[in-house]
């Protein structure tokens, strides 16, 4: 690999959310920005309740140091949000048209 492993993981980090927003706007684009606010939330969500569970000590990531993996899941978390909010400014009356 070119790139150290703290690189890869948090890329991963950041792009995974995006894919898997990206896929399902792909599959719904009628309601391109009800499908992003959704799954965002999903996303979002999910990691909310990750890091909650590494900070009060629930969980405990054993390959990865446990700020390393806070940060890289906040990553997980700002990529769909941007993700969401600049799909809506790109086109906000195109997208909430039916």
């Amino acid at each position: 690999m070119w790139l150290p492993d703290f690189l890869w993981q948090f890329w991963g980090a950041v792009v995974c959310p995006v894919a898997a927003l990206n896929a399902a706007i792909v599959i719904a684009p009628r309601h391109k920005f009800a499908v992003a606010l959704t799954i965002t939330t999903l996303l979002t969500g999910t990691m909310f309740i990750v890091v909650f569970l590494v900070l009060i000590g629930w969980y405990t990531p054993s390959y990865v140091n446990k700020w390393w993996f806070l940060a890289t899941c906040i990553a997980g978390i700002v990529a769909p949000i941007w993700t969401c909010i600049s799909l809506h400014h790109e086109d906000p009356e195109g997208l909430l048209e039916q």
